[in-house]
């Protein structure tokens, strides 16, 4: 009789810890679906913020080269074209990529608009550097047969050269940042699938 209830009491203690590790395990899938949630949501936050930011450049630009500088219209509607573009492609890539995907079940269709956002922008960069490369070639060109004073000139092109390169740096600094928070939530929702 004793051992019936030493088995009966083990049973329940099993039972018991159990139930302890069920909690436990949905509780840390909450909290990994929610910091997958929060990177999300960074990530559609931050895209938002460069689509502004490319929007104020666009108008910024286009005033300095045909109203300030007067710079050929081909030069300033190609970098508004640019820059449109660059507004438009970053949107177009997250439009089908929600927060609250995260907190669903299907991740694994949420992991592959992630797949398909990286790709996105390696694709992009393929463009946008060559393009940024004649670009500023292209600048300094019309620059120097535009006829202005030379101080107005030197300005110009070391504050372009400067704006390129540090836009260049703070770019690639974001998009390290964007590509390991990519990665972690593609290693996370492959975690899940399994």
């Amino acid at each position: 009789m004793e051992n019936y209830n030493d088995l009966e009491q083990m049973r329940q203690e099993i039972i018991s810890l159990r139930e302890k590790l069920d909690r436990q395990v949905i509780i840390n899938e909450e909290h990994v679906r929610r910091s997958m949630h929060d990177k999300v949501r960074n990530i559609r936050f931050q895209t938002a913020v460069l689509a502004a930011v490319g929007i104020v450049g666009t108008v910024f630009c286009h005033w300095i080269f045909r109203g300030y500088l007067g710079l050929s219209l081909i030069l300033a509607i190609a970098t508004d074209i640019f820059l449109v573009t660059a507004v438009v492609y970053s949107i177009l890539s997250i439009r089908k990529l929600h927060p609250q995907d995260m907190m669903n079940e299907n991740l694994i269709m949420a992991g592959k608009e992630i797949a398909r956002m990286k790709k996105r922008g390696i694709a992009w960069k393929k463009v946008a550097f060559p393009f940024l490369a004649v670009w500023f070639i292209w600048v300094v060109v019309e620059s120097l047969n535009s006829g202005l004073d030379n101080e107005t000139l030197r300005g110009f092109l070391i504050g372009c050269g400067l704006g390129l390169a540090g836009g260049i740096v703070c770019g690639a600094i974001h998009d390290r940042k964007q590509t390991a928070m990519i990665d972690g939530l593609l290693q996370q929702i492959d975690e899940f699938a399994k």
